[in-house]
C-alpha cells in the first residue's frame, strides 16, 4: 500500500478547487464538508464513497486521485460512462454492497421513530427490481420519503441516473 502525504491530500484539494473552485463554488464546498464529516466521524468511508461518487461524477481524473485515499473495498469503480437513459445499467458502478450499505442507512435513520417509511423505502426498492415500477416512479417516491435527510437523498442519487437526481439543500458546518 502507497504511503500518502499531507502534500498528497493538499494536490487532490488543489485540483478539486482548481476544477470547481470559481464557477462551481458549491462543489467545492460539498467536497470540503465531506472531508469534514468524516474527519469529525460524523460519517463513514461508504457515506464518502457515495457522496463523492455523486459529487465527482463526470470527472474521472479526480475520482482516480481521490481513490488513492480510499481502502480498496471502497474504491469507486472507474470509468462511469454510464449511459442515464438506460435503466438497466442504473447503478452499473455501485456494487451490491454499496446498495445494501446504503438500505442499512436508511434502515437506522428510520429505525424506531419511523419505521414505516423505512418500509415503503424498502418496498419502493423491491418493486423497482421486480419492474413493477420504472425509475422515474422510484426516483419520486423515494425523494418524498427522503425528504429532510441530505445524507440519504445523497446515498439514493448515486443510484439514479443524473436526470432524477434529487437537489438536497446545501448544508454547511457552522462550527
Amino acid at each position: 500500500m502507497k504511503k500518502l502525504s499531507v502534500g498528497d491530500a493538499l494536490s487532490l484539494l488543489a485540483a478539486v478547487k482548481r476544477r470547481f473552485g470559481y464557477e462551481e463554488r458549491e462543489k467545492y464546498g460539498s467536497f470540503l464538508q465531506i472531508m469534514k464529516d468524516f474527519k469529525a466521524e460524523r460519517i463513514d468511508a461508504r457515506d464518502v464513497k457515495l457522496r463523492v461518487y455523486e459529487l465527482l461524477d463526470g470527472h474521472e481524473d479526480l475520482i482516480s486521485k481521490f481513490n488513492i485515499f480510499l481502502p480498496t473495498e471502497y474504491e469507486i469503480k472507474l470509468p462511469l460512462d454510464r449511459d442515464d437513459d438506460d435503466d438497466e445499467l442504473q447503478g452499473h458502478m455501485l456494487a451490491t454492497k454499496d446498495a445494501f450499505a446504503f438500505l442499512e442507512k436508511v434502515k437506522d435513520v428510520f429505525h424506531g421513530k419511523n419505521e414505516e417509511k423505512y418500509n415503503e423505502f424498502l418496498k419502493i426498492a423491491k418493486d423497482f427490481k421486480a419492474g413493477r415500477i420504472d425509475i422515474s416512479v422510484a426516483a419520486a417516491r423515494g425523494n418524498e420519503l427522503l425528504q429532510g435527510h441530505t445524507d440519504l437523498i445523497l446515498g439514493f442519487n448515486a443510484f439514479l441516473p443524473k436526470k432524477y437526481r434529487i437537489t438536497p439543500p446545501v448544508q454547511l458546518d457552522t462550527g
